[in-house]
């Protein structure tokens, strides 16, 4: 894998991929498992973009801005070449930290404490990394492709459970949920020991307060995704990681309740049939009403004619119809198909359908979340996709397109590289200004919020969880919903003891993240029994959609979205099936590998020995073989039945090579977990 400045790559590609977002790496991979030659590249030292996950250290570093340094002497063009962005545009705005001072003295014990710091003047110079780390940090972002793979792979398609504990000890059934549908697997209800003391180390008189002072030692163990989402059970994204046998490089928790804050107040969302009938928060009428209507949504397809005339009436409106009451509505709406009164009654309602199906795959959990945070699924892809031939090279990008007769057909690296292709797949955000493609986009804004705590929010389980907060909850001038992921240690996304909440909306240009998202902070936090803060980070993405497929563009390049503000991956999927289509037109989108157990392995035949043509047996070729006798001993040899599964699993379009790089891969990835995990987890045998 190529990550050195002056690196030369080859001349020639089918497909040059500029950026590594989700979408551009899903698209990656299916094209190189389509037989297509595939070069990867990214600006930055790290994977995902705006799909990324980071470290402490390293989300220190995307604050203060650090991009690749531009070329030293500028890069001349031809005429027919379009030149771009040397440098990215900074989509993050308003960003603003906080560390709050926890300087007051600690609840009375019998044993004293000395381990409470206060926080410093300077936050900057606080949380500076420390000089002995600067070759380590390094060198992290060359391996960032391969944090988070799971070590222990699996032969079928599975969503693998969370990390065991520190002791290596397996799940009972009592804190285990599982199915056999397809192979995959959630541990919603495992918890690590970590976890377990977490909510403890401020309760109940402890001696020792967790302080964001007494963290920097761990910055390893926290994980901070810049867009966090979630995973429907039966979603487009599982059933891609499944059928790709992408699942076996990710690990899942499952997000076992959702909860909705209502009054001040935070309380469960009734989502299966024992939830809904069990709960005090709606009548028995209500619940009827409601379960009456979920049935409805379950199969709606099947009954065109009740929802037809509100097809694209405001689903408030359709739900209104159906006799429900406001509470119902708000539940609905908000919290189960999480796409507001205002939007269209079909979307609503395939929404609500998506939601309905996913209950019971894994438990009762309707969504899963990544182990290490959401920037795992886009290495996953990435990975498949050097695993078949391609190639990847961060801190390069394209600087340049040529065009001949409307049609791409070369593109200039940053470093002046000049390499031919017909196909150019880029961010959106990249190129609007360059090729004049702003009709066919749409600009969003995105507040968020990341907040430590050294508890989980009052009225949840502990666990993995996620809040809706319906617009108007916070009076008239919270006009988005607000969404609240938590995240406790098991996730490994937090350091043991604390808790990580992502807080997501909407916004305006007009308005600041610290605006939008403070007062729910101190509504679910700054309560009687609730956590303290221990740092808190706001900031403002401007964001970049496409709306409609980009036509005006020289033939041979295709742009994709940045994130959009959905909770979900749906939209993600969608948009590289449609790529996909148009680039490789009657191909399979990322078809299910061979098992390798079902390769077979032909001797290849040498046209210049009479004898090897008479006695050429088209039947699989027994390993005893004279023609294989020189090869079975050599691991790195194309004709030995033993080589690397995933390296034989190319239909043969893989030389050894391949293998080679697809094992250096897995050692680096092992190397990189092992130091990621190893205050916190031990990694499976």
């Amino acid at each position: 894998m190529a990550n050195l400045p002056n690196d030369e790559l080859p001349s020639k590609f089918d497909v040059v991929v500029d950026g590594t977002g989700l979408i551009q790496s899903i698209l990656s991979a299916a094209i190189v498992r389509a037989g297509k030659s595939v070069l990867h590249l990214d600006r930055n030292g790290y994977y995902g973009e705006h799909w990324g996950s980071f470290m402490h250290r390293e989300l220190r570093n995307w604050m203060n801005g650090d991009q690749v340094e531009s070329p030293d002497t500028p890069l001349s063009f031809d005429t027919n070449t379009i030149a771009l962005p040397l440098t990215a545009a900074n989509p993050v705005s308003n960003l603003v930290e906080v560390v709050p001072d926890h300087t007051e003295a600690p609840p009375e014990t019998n044993k004293p404490t000395t381990e409470e710091n206060t926080c410093l003047e300077s936050v900057s110079s606080h949380l500076q990394p420390a000089a002995e780390d600067t070759t380590e940090e390094s060198s992290s972002a060359t391996a960032s492709d391969e944090q988070g793979v799971s070590t222990e792979e699996s032969k079928d398609p599975v969503l693998p459970s969370a990390t065991d504990d520190e002791q290596g000890s397996s799940a009972t059934e009592d804190n285990t949920t599982s199915t056999t549908e397809q192979g995959l697997s959630s541990n919603d209800q495992a918890t690590s020991p970590a976890n377990e003391q977490g909510p403890s180390n401020n309760k109940q008189g402890s001696p020792t307060q967790l302080s964001w002072d007494s963290m920097q030692s761990q910055w390893r163990t926290f994980s901070f995704d810049l867009i966090p989402k979630v995973l429907y059970c039966r979603g487009a994204m599982v059933e891609l990681l499944t059928q790709s046998n992408c699942s076996r490089y990710t690990e899942f928790k499952a997000v076992g309740k959702v909860y909705r804050l209502f009054e001040g107040n935070v309380e469960q969302v009734p989502c299966s049939r024992a939830d809904l009938f069990s709960s005090q928060a709606v009548s028995m009428l209500e619940k009827r009403r409601m379960m009456k209507f979920l049935s409805f949504c379950s199969d709606y397809t099947s009954q065109p004619d009740a929802f037809q005339e509100f097809s694209d009436a405001p689903f408030e409106q359709f739900l209104q119809s159906r006799g429900l009451p406001d509470k119902v509505i708000n539940y609905i709406a908000h919290s189960i198909a999480m796409v507001g009164r205002k939007a269209p009654t079909l979307q609503a309602l395939e929404a609500t359908k998506i939601f309905l199906t996913s209950l019971g795959r894994f438990g009762n959990a309707p969504f899963l979340y990544p182990v290490f945070g959401v920037g795992e699924l886009g290495q996953a892809f990435c990975r498949l996709c050097a695993v078949y031939g391609g190639v990847y090279c961060l801190r390069r990008w394209v600087a340049g397109m040529e065009v001949t007769d409307d049609h791409v057909s070369a593109v200039v690296c940053s470093t002046g590289q000049r390499i031919e292709t017909s196909a150019v797949i880029c961010s959106a955000s990249n190129v609007r200004d360059t090729l004049n493609i702003s009709e066919h986009l749409r600009d969003e804004v995105v507040s968020r919020a990341m907040v430590v705590t050294d508890g989980p929010l009052p009225g949840t389980d502990g666990k993995v969880a996620l809040v809706t907060v319906p617009p108007l909850s916070m009076g008239a001038s919270q006009t988005y919903p607000i969404s609240v992921l938590q995240l406790d240690p098991s996730s490994n996304c937090s350091a043991p003891g604390t808790y990580l909440l992502h807080f997501v909306c909407s916004s305006t240009v007009s308005s600041t993240a610290q605006i939008d998202l403070e007062p729910v902070i101190k509504t679910l936090i700054e309560k009687e029994g609730g956590p303290r803060v221990l740092w808190s980070l706001f900031f403002n993405l401007s964001l970049c959609l496409v709306t409609d497929p980009v036509s005006a563009t020289p033939r041979g390049v295709f742009v994709t979205s940045d994130p959009d503000t959905s909770l979900n991956y749906e939209g993600a999927v969608k948009e590289a099936r449609r790529l996909f289509e148009e680039l490789c037109p009657g191909e399979e989108f990322l078809p299910t590998p061979p098992d390798p157990k079902d390769i077979v392995y032909e001797t290849p035949t040498d046209s210049t020995d009479p004898s090897s043509t008479d006695n050429t047996d088209p039947s699989p070729t027994d390993s005893t073989d004279a023609s294989h006798t020189d090869n079975t001993d050599d691991p790195n040899s194309d004709d030995n039945p033993n080589t690397d599964p995933a390296a034989g699993s190319g239909e043969g379009r893989h030389t050894k090579n391949t293998a080679e790089q697809s094992n250096a891969c897995d050692d680096r990835h092992n190397s990189s977990l092992n130091d990621r995990n190893e205050d916190t987890v031990t990694t499976a045998d």
